[in-house]
């Protein structure tokens, strides 16, 4: 039987709920408000693959002893030229902003991905230029990268264009607009997608 003063109403020994601590104004974390600290430019060699990083405002780069097997992985560069005088295997660029690369030749694949406002000059030849994730892209061919010119794989791009010599060394170079949208059918009773660049003007 439960008596009058075992039931909890009653209880004179009832636990004191702590009241919990208000957070003092201007104690959260640093980390959550404080911007991550600048990290310093650097390029250095490592297992095959050259790393050019967080260089911002140098038009000097040159990476002159880079070798035919040698990757390049260009990261979080900003406002910078980087030059690649020699052959070299792939280059990569990575999350990089207002960055121009000028380079001799490519054995493998040039890459650009999560970019803005890059401009590569190619002077001899590349089998291949893919781009993902970027805007602001230009892809400059020199007279004879254009006589073996490269593929150029695209996606989720915009203002992106290739450049090209004219006709002569007198004109002017042209200005190549890749396709950024395109239309999709499906071709009746053959199961299967026909697709093409969407025109937006009449050129």
């Amino acid at each position: 039987k439960v008596t009058a003063d075992m039931k909890t109403k009653n209880m004179t020994d009832k636990p004191v709920l702590e009241a919990k601590a208000k957070p003092v104004a201007g104690s959260s974390k640093a980390s959550s408000s404080a911007p991550a600290a600048k990290k310093p430019a650097n390029t250095y060699l490592s297992k095959g693959t050259w790393f050019v990083e967080y260089h911002e405002g140098a038009h000097n780069i040159k990476l002159e002893n880079v070798q035919l097997k040698e990757n390049i992985y260009i990261l979080k560069c900003k406002d910078a030229t980087i030059t690649i005088p020699d052959k070299c295997k792939s280059v990569q660029v990575d999350a990089c902003n207002k960055v121009t690369i000028i380079f001799k030749s490519i054995v493998s694949v040039f890459e650009i991905f999560n970019s803005q406002r890059i401009r590569i000059d190619c002077q001899e030849s590349v089998p291949s230029i893919a781009i993902d994730k970027s805007a602001g892209v230009i892809v400059q061919l020199s007279r004879a990268a254009v006589a073996n010119p490269p593929a150029l794989i695209t996606s989720s791009i915009t203002e992106v264009n290739l450049t090209v010599p004219g006709p002569t060394d007198e004109d002017d170079p042209v200005e190549i607009p890749l396709p950024e949208q395109y239309e999709t059918k499906l071709v009746p009773g053959q199961y299967k997608l026909t697709t093409e660049a969407v025109k937006h003007s009449s050129n």
